[in-house]
């Protein structure tokens, strides 16, 4: 069951005389703040995407060479065979709307919204209809519009009494992958030592990353420690140290992943969001140099948060023989998989059939 949650949003109230004056009010109706956000909002394209899993060459294993290859993933030598995908589904996004769901082929054995960051997630029990020899694409037909976002310059003359949209204490604790560690902690208080502000304690954090990191495909270790050890990584990297400095600065944030879908790029990534008293969740991207409470109109968002819970995962599975473990995983984009006893040829593919203005 979804938690429930009250919504207490903001209005922008721009005064009649024209001055540059962004006020925020408690508001709890949704179509205001909808209202609100929209008028941030420009440039849109009409997109209409597919995501494709292409499966290929499947091997069944059995006898001795399931046994032995159990032995080599670490589970236990008679687990049978088994293959498990999750995949979550693109949903309305600050400036992605009106998103349709066209197609889903094969339809998936279950699916469900999980409470902490209310991602729709689609499962597949391959098992029940793959043999060796078999071959299949998951299609997923989407259609949207997608927005450039601008938040307004003095965003940060917020109500600070306001409510959240979501209970900030979730989004503010240490967990894998985005531990606040006593470096972190040290860090975040240097960063920002003086400013109470929270918007523009945020903006410091930003500027700090973009300006300490480097981008390098090369990552070892991925961890907001190990991030902010080395000061390099992709950017998963960026968005985990980022996250936990905010974090440790008492300002809730959490991971997006999705995609940069255009027709000149069609790419992985993420990036992160920061969620202020009345404003709801805010883009926040620190490998773009405008990425700053804005965000543009060439992406697709598949889900929100970290370690993001699943149904279905066995008891073995662990990151180092899956992408999953303790019923979670670390974040998702295209698909997760769980595989063992099998053998086959996986590989993602997005399409874009149309992009306009």
């Amino acid at each position: 069951m979804k938690k429930e949650k009250l919504l207490l949003l903001s209005s922008l109230l721009l005064l009649s005389l024209g001055v540059n004056s962004c006020t925020f009010i408690e508001n709890s109706n949704k179509d205001t703040q909808n209202h609100i956000t929209h008028n941030w909002l420009g440039e849109p394209r009409f997109v209409e995407a597919e995501l494709l899993v292409i499966i290929k060459n499947v091997e069944i294993l059995k006898g001795d060479s399931l046994i032995n290859h159990n032995k080599r993933m670490g589970i236990p030598k008679n687990t049978p065979p088994t293959f498990r995908l999750w995949s979550s589904q693109p949903k309305n996004y600050i400036n992605q709307r009106d998103v349709q769901y066209l197609s889903v082929s094969p339809a998936p054995t279950e699916s469900f919204t999980e409470d902490e960051n209310q991602n729709l997630i689609h499962y597949w029990d391959l098992m029940k209809s793959l043999k060796t020899g078999d071959s299949l694409v998951i299609s997923r037909k989407v259609r949207y519009t997608v927005y450039n976002l601008t938040t307004p310059d003095n965003i940060d003359q917020i109500n600070s009494s306001a409510f959240f949209e979501d209970d900030p204490t979730r989004f503010l604790i240490s967990e894998e992958f985005l531990e606040i560690t006593d470096s972190i902690k040290a860090k975040a208080a240097e960063v920002t030592v003086g400013e109470t502000n929270s918007v523009k304690k945020t903006k410091l954090l930003y500027d700090w990353v973009r300006g300490n990191m480097e981008y390098t495909w090369n990552v070892p270790e991925r961890s907001a420690e190990s991030a902010l050890r080395t000061c390099s990584g992709d950017c998963g990297q960026f968005s985990y140290l980022f996250i936990a400095l905010c974090r440790a600065s008492g300002i809730p944030a959490r991971l997006v992943s999705g995609f940069m879908l255009a027709p000149d790029t069609i790419s992985y990534h993420v990036w992160s969001e920061v969620q202020f008293p009345g404003t709801g969740w805010l883009p926040v991207d620190c490998t773009d140099k405008n990425g700053f409470l804005s965000l543009d109109n060439r992406r697709l968002v598949t889900s929100r948060g970290m370690n993001i819970p699943l149904f279905n995962v066995p008891e073995w599975a662990d990151y180092k023989n899956s992408e999953a473990k303790e019923d979670r995983t670390d974040f998702m984009q295209m698909v997760t998989v769980v595989m063992s006893g099998v053998k086959a040829n996986i590989r993602t593919q997005r399409i874009i059939h149309k992009f306009t203005k």
